[in-house]
């Protein structure tokens, strides 16, 4: 079925075609048969001797491609060379064929077809030509063409990604990510729009006159109503996007069908003329094979954001989803065999093929002798690469030094020696003399106030964001590609200071398939000297240049030509990006840091473990690590950095004087400024019970374990995130902490709760599922990690020497009441905290719901006795104010009254938006049942139950947590927080009436 191309007509043609009846009463279908004999008009030619054009003459080809090639080159890898000329015939061959050598030579022939491909506008170009050409534009650039592609089907789109597919992409494909997918960057698609529409319009008019018709009357409808004619084209425009021309051109195009037999139709002809360079006054040549398969590919996606606009605006037309589904079927499945795809994968093909046939001739090497290293015949001297580090410090120290007034508070804040404390707003220096005692603490970002007034302050700013981008680009520890500096996540929540060293992520957008990124997150170090200056920067400089309005901050999408800059202005070379990264990766090859990559052993001994030497270095080589002496572990990464970042330069420095100190208590004003900080109110201060929990717990002399009975929302969680955040702000010693928690989603959503607390801070936090248990050994490295109650029984039976090893200092187990009520998980899951006291660490049993002979059993049950203390008790225990309504609902009609019940509590949609509701089922059923009914446009609803994946659970409780949600209906959990839930239906059954409250 052809596609409805005409917006204003419906385009089906009618035509049926019979098969003669039988005679017999049964049809056998005869198997096809060829054609094996001459026809008799090519034999008359034949035996007559008629002069004719033959296929495989090749003497006429190359009389063709002459026009490309120059006699006198030898080099097969030139353009002009005559044998890579000829590696372009499966693209121009069918046109040579239809060359009339009579009337125009080849050279004219695909000159004029270039020229059809020009943007420039003609006087003989079609009125609505521009109108046209805008509007493609717009709908590629304003994401609206994106948009359209998310609004169809995966399982659309897979089809639209098949090419020759006889048969829809199953459901592993489409899990896979082969489908069709939003493009990531337009700017090429444009570029091939822009030729494609100016060609089509020059080159075959007639072919879709009915859209050039209704583009014109759009456009002359709107100069009625504007003067001037660039306002009447961004109008017109902007209707054509909404109708159907653009696509409906494309699509006609694609669709064309060759004028004879196994001829080429308008697209062909197209990617013949994208593939040449016709230089007024030189010989043709064919572009860059690379560049032809980029050009064919982004013509290929061109047509599919067509295809997925042009389905969205026909969905419009349909009376029925059937409908629309039936002719997009006839749509996708008649693209999948069209001459016009088959003839652009072709061409794809063939230019990277003819990319590969050209040899690369980069010069990559170094100097083992000096130093220098070399990409492209460009050098770099040791002299230069070697200082690159403190020449760029220099060159910061100069910039800031002109925005700062107290240079001494600067000196002291940027030495590395002076113990630094990242946090945001409370970021502090903390200034140790030479016997390693404390002198004075500077407020980074109270006390180091910059002056942006100055005449050349935005150039100084420019120059200062070109260096700190070229640093994280080129000198941490490594180099990246221009374009992923871009995505660098911003400084305020991903950036961390690790032994002294900023630390952040890149990753590659190389290999990415169909929106699927196989690339990981690289870990990139800042060293010691610069890291203080981009501390500085962005804390101070950029924070004070916001509140300016007539500064411009840069912004991340400049990043990639600010690195060049940078490097260009440091190490004294101007070519690009791509080949700075080259110069880098020279660098580091001539540093060698052999030992610090996996290290594997001599052929003689891998062989006495019965493999090969291959095989052991391949499974069973050995990443290098460090244990401090605070028990923190220095992993591979961390040493790369240091040895790259000595070879540009960077000086040594005292890790030791800046790590963290060793106290058993820390001043009680601390844990205040940690609960500060966490919610950004200088105002708050912790009840008694946090303060009293905060003392006991965090006292490192103290050994006894401890029971928190403590009412709902009265900030039990502080007990680990505030002492966390206390011991990092003063800078002292902290122990690792794990936190047991009943169920994934209650996890989930503390993960979330500590992740706002720790932000723009270093502190990690890390968590484990039952589905993480093989890659659990590399999470060591955390400051606080959560685990599921379920994870951790499996973790006590198959990994327990793994969490030995961890050092923990505290096990909090949260909702510790649910060993009574959970009895279906006592031999499961609850079962792991049996004795749980070998394990040396101090215990914390956090519940809302505990009396003291609760107490006295779980003690009992964890091993400790009567080592412990209570905090809390039922005197000051502050009954929540809740009331608790009883119905009783036939089993029949329970879900039924239940959706009616929330229903009425919205109305005709969401009056507040401080109200939320939590409705709590016994089954899995019951909650997505009434889910499904209860969710509309006017109320947000969703389910939440042990069917939800990690990441989809995750989401649903930061909604929940953040007031996205008017109703939650999960199975029944305890924990779930939420500012706006104002009441709770309890469905089908209660454990207790202390759960209930």
């Amino acid at each position: 079925m052809p596609p409805n191309i005409n917006a204003s007509q419906h385009f089906q043609k009618e035509q049926q075609q019979q098969l003669p009846m039988s005679n017999g009463s049964s049809f056998t279908q005869q198997p096809f048969q060829p054609i094996v004999t001459t026809p008799s008009t090519v034999l008359d030619r034949a035996i007559e001797g008629s002069p004719q054009k033959r296929l495989n003459d090749e003497a006429r080809v190359d009389d063709a491609l002459s026009c490309f090639i120059d006699p006198l080159s030898t080099n097969r890898g030139d353009k002009s060379n005559k044998e890579y000329v000829k590696k372009h015939r499966i693209l121009v061959a069918k046109a040579i064929d239809e060359i009339n050598s009579s009337v125009t030579s080849s050279e004219q022939f695909f000159r004029q077809l270039v020229s059809k491909t020009s943007t420039l506008h003609s006087r003989e170009d079609h009125a609505a030509l521009k109108a046209i050409h805008l509007a493609g534009t717009s709908w590629l650039t304003s994401n609206s063409a994106n948009n359209d592609v998310s609004r169809i089907s995966q399982g659309h789109r897979g089809r639209l990604f098949q090419v020759s597919e006889p048969e829809a992409p199953d459901a592993e494909m489409l899990v896979r990510g082969k489908t069709f997918v939003p493009s990531s960057s337009v700017d090429k698609i444009v570029t091939v729009w822009n030729r494609f529409i100016h060609f089509i319009t020059r080159y075959n008019p007639k072919l879709i006159e009915a859209q050039l018709t209704e583009a014109q009357r759009i456009y002359f409808a709107k100069l009625e109503h504007h003067d001037k004619e660039m306002d009447a084209l961004k109008d017109a425009a902007a209707e054509i996007v909404e109708t159907n021309i653009i696509f409906g051109i494309v699509l006609a195009a694609v669709h064309e069908t060759p004028q004879k037999a196994n001829g080429m139709n308008s697209v062909e002809y197209f990617l013949v003329a994208s593939a040449i360079n016709a230089p007024v006054g030189n010989h043709l040549s064919f572009k860059y094979g690379g560049s032809i398969a980029s050009d064919s590919n982004n013509l290929l996606r061109l047509i599919r954001h067509c295809v997925c606009s042009h389905l969205v605006r026909m969905a419009e037309e349909k009376t029925s989803q059937d409908d629309y589904m039936n002719y997009a079927t006839s749509l996708l499945n008649g693209m999948q065999n069209l001459s016009s795809i088959q003839s652009i994968c072709g061409v794809i093909r063939m230019g990277k093929e003819v990319a590969k046939s050209k040899p690369v001739s980069m010069d990559k090497a170094f100097d083992e002798d000096t130093g220098a290293v070399m990409y492209n015949q460009v050098i770099i001297e040791k002299e230069v690469w070697s200082t690159a580090i403190p020449r760029t410090a220099e060159r910061f120290v100069e910039l800031l030094e002109t925005v700062f007034d107290c240079h001494s508070l600067l000196k002291d804040v940027l030495n590395p020696n002076n113990k630094l404390v990242l946090a945001g707003a409370d970021t502090t220096v903390t200034i140790i003399d030479e016997s390693g005692k404390e002198k004075r603490v500077i407020n980074v970002v109270q006390d180091i106030i910059p002056n942006l007034g100055g005449k050349h302050i935005q150039a100084t700013i420019n120059e200062l964001f070109s260096l700190e981008q070229g640093t994280l680009l080129y000198l941490s520890s490594g180099a990246g590609r221009g374009e992923e500096v871009k995505g660098v996540h911003p400084f305020e929540t991903d950036f961390q200071l690790i032994f002294n060293h900023l630390h952040f992520q890149m990753r590659s957008s190389k290999a990415i398939n169909h929106g699927v990124n196989p690339n990981g997150w690289v870990d990139h170090f800042v060293s010691p000297s610069l890291s203080r200056l981009i501390v500085v920067l962005n804390l101070c400089v950029y924070t004070a240049a916001r509140q300016l309005p007539n500064l411009q901050l840069p912004i991340q999408d400049d990043a990639k030509m600010a690195a060049g800059d940078m490097f260009r202005s440091i190490f004294g070379v101007s070519t690009n990006t791509k080949d700075y990264r080259e110069f880098c990766i020279q660098i580091m090859n001539y540093l060698a840091p052999v030992s610090l990559a996996k290290t594997s052993t001599p052929a003689e001994f891998a062989r006495q473990f019965h493999h090969s030497s291959s095989m052991h270095n391949d499974a069973y080589s050995s990443s290098r690590f460090h244990r401090r002496t605070d028990g923190r572990i220095e992993r591979s990464p961390i040493f790369v950095a240091r040895k790259y970042h000595a070879g540009l330069g960077e000086q040594p420095w005292n890790d030791d004087r800046v790590a963290d100190f060793e106290e058993d208590q820390i001043p009680q004003d601390m844990y205040h400024k940690a609960l500060q900080q966490a919610l950004g109110n200088s105002s708050v201060r912790c009840n008694t019970h946090q303060l009293e929990g905060c003392r006991f717990l965090d006292d490192h002399s103290n050994n006894k374990h401890v029971m928190v009975f403590r009412p709902p929302g009265t900030g039990k969680s502080f007990l680990w995130n505030g002492i966390l955040l206390a011991r990092y702000l003063r800078g002292s010693k902290r122990k690792k902490f794990i936190v047991l928690s009943p169920h994934s989603s209650l996890l989930a959503q503390h993960v979330l709760q500590s992740r706002h607390y720790f932000r723009g801070t270093s502190l990690h936090v890390a968590s484990i599922h039952a589905t993480e248990l093989d890659t659990a050994s590399i999470v060591d490295d955390f400051d606080l990690c959560y685990i599921s109650i379920h994870t951790f029984a499996v973790m006590v039976e198959t990994k327990k020497e793994m969490l030995n090893s961890w050092g923990i200092g505290t096990i909090y187990i949260d909702e510790c009441h649910l060993l009574f009520c959970e009895l279906f998980r006592i031999g499961t899951s609850w079962t792991s905290i049996q004795d749980i006291q070998c394990f040396g660490t101090k215990l914390v049993c956090l519940s809302a719901t505990m009396n003291p002979t609760a107490m006295t059993m779980i003690a009992n049950y964890m091993g400790i006795k009567e080592n412990y203390t209570v905090i809390g008790d039922a005197a000051s225990y502050t009954l929540p104010n809740v009331a608790i309504t009883v119905k009783k609902v036939k089993e029949d009609n329970l879900i039924t009254r239940v959706v009616g019940e929330v229903q009425k509590r919205f109305g005709s949609g969401r009056q507040r938006t401080d109200f939320a509701l939590h409705v709590m089922t016994m089954t899995k059923r019951q909650a997505t049942a009434i889910a499904n009914m209860i969710a509309s446009p006017q109320i947000k609803c969703t389910w939440l139950t042990s069917e939800d994946t990690q990441s989809t659970r995750t989401q649903k409780m930061q909604q929940w947590a953040d007031g996205n949600l008017d109703v939650l209906v999960s199975t029944m959990n305890c924990g779930f927080d939420c500012g706006t839930c104002k009441e709770a239906f309890i469905v089908g059954g209660i454990r207790s009436v202390a759960d209930a409250v």
